[in-house]
């Protein structure tokens, strides 16, 4: 009968030790282009042609504890499936850091990602590098995909064999506001703080990269709006 007790309180343990499953890796992919500014939650400016898309979540350890002060190191496509830097110039077009808060909360501004023919189509996705050199909080640098739910070229269709857009937990679900125009998204990211894994290895590029599409930065009241119509949305659920 002690056996028993002893063996369900370790499995407790183990449970409770487990809280928040750890985020899947995903390959780095050929566009990533370091040196991107630091920017107040904006990653991709709007233009009349795209889509706002608009993410929050936070970023935890397993244990469900914050990380804080972490760097995000975000990068994706424009709405054509083009990324920069191209003939344009605007080599960080689409690409920005920015930090958690002391909460290990994020939130960002962008557009809906294009998808891009490489071979095949992938699915629309945002790359993000984390990296915690001025967090208190020690992990290694982690590299992901994040994707997107009801996505067509979700796997098994991503012609990224390698690519993890059949992993659950690199797919948050999105939502359209009332204007249409506008995707909502939530996707909390949880690190091993413990692993000394290493990241995916720089996947060669396929092709050239590609002009960016000129774009219009949008208001600076639009986050606040858009948290509004999200606290109003989630009322009406």
């Amino acid at each position: 009968m002690k056996t028993i007790i002893v063996l369900l309180a370790l499995f407790a343990l183990s449970a409770l030790s487990q809280k928040c499953p750890a985020t899947a890796k995903d390959i780095l992919g050929p566009y990533y282009q370091p040196g991107a500014p630091v920017r107040d939650n904006i990653v991709c400016t709007n233009t009349p042609a795209s889509d706002r898309l608009y993410v929050t979540g936070q970023l935890t350890d397993t244990n469900c504890r914050p990380i804080p002060r972490a760097t995000l190191d975000i990068w994706h496509a424009d709405e054509r499936g083009e990324y920069s830097p191209g003939a344009s110039g605007k080599n960080f077009e689409c690409r920005s850091k920015i930090t958690t808060d002391e909460n290990g909360n994020y939130k960002f501004l962008t557009i809906f990602p294009g998808r891009y023919d490489d071979n095949g189509y992938r699915p629309a996705h945002i790359h993000f590098t984390i990296t915690g050199e001025k967090s208190p909080v020690k992990f290694d640098t982690f590299t992901t995909q994040l994707y997107f739910n009801k996505d067509y070229y979700l796997h098994p269709r991503d012609s990224c064999k390698r690519c993890g857009s059949g992993h659950a937990s690199l797919v948050a679900e999105v939502v359209h506001l009332d204007d249409i125009k506008t995707y909502v998204g939530k996707w909390d990211i949880h690190l091993n703080t413990t692993s000394s894994a290493n990241d995916f290895e720089f996947e060669d590029a396929s092709g050239n990269y590609r002009e960016a599409k000129d774009s219009i930065m949008p208001k600076d009241d639009l986050i606040t709006r858009l948290m509004k119509q999200i606290i109003e949305l989630r009322k009406r659920q």
